[in-house]
């Protein structure tokens, strides 16, 4: 399998978006370019080709126009391996417009597993493509900011954003 990717530099840290010919397969922040490579490695070990490409740049250009508002939705293919259970939680995550907000509980109960509320934190946990799958959107059910694979710091950050741009937009 070859793997591409790109590293640029967002409002909330460097994010990397890498893919195959298939689609994206990771997107994630980071505090560095070498921890966000070292990552991508570790994560894909047998990947034939992993280097640096500038066609993943408008991928990147994308993620970046989200994070500054000028978009709201994303629509990339997706090249990333789930269990059953993680697609639904992921697919129903797609579905929270942006600026909204969902608790784990509510989103156990959309899929139908009101009781997997802890599975459904864990597949927020795994989620290989932050943004394209917003698990930022996923909060605690009395409101409070829960877990965040990428730091709270920056959940905060990208759920401000959103509500910015919600205020300008209405």
């Amino acid at each position: 399998m070859g793997i591409t990717y790109i590293i640029t530099t967002s409002q909330v840290g460097q994010l990397l978006v890498a893919g195959t010919s298939r689609g994206v397969c990771a997107v994630k922040f980071g505090d560095s370019n070498e921890i966000l490579e070292q990552e991508l490695q570790c994560e894909y070990p047998s990947a034939l080709t992993l280097k640096k490409c500038v066609t993943r740049k408008n991928w990147a250009d994308l993620l970046v126009a989200y994070l500054k508002g000028e978009i709201t939705t994303l629509d990339f293919p997706l090249d990333i391996r789930a269990t059953d259970f993680q697609w639904s939680v992921w697919q129903y995550l797609r579905t929270i417009p942006w600026g909204e907000t969902r608790s784990y509980k509510r989103v156990a109960q959309a899929i139908g597993r009101p009781k997997a509320v802890r599975a459904v934190a864990h597949a927020c946990a795994t989620n290989p493509v932050c943004l394209v799958i917003p698990c930022h959107r996923v909060i605690g059910n009395n409101g409070s900011l829960k877990g965040y694979r990428w730091g709270l710091s920056r959940k905060y950050s990208l759920l401000e954003i959103e509500q910015v741009t919600n205020r300008v937009i209405n």
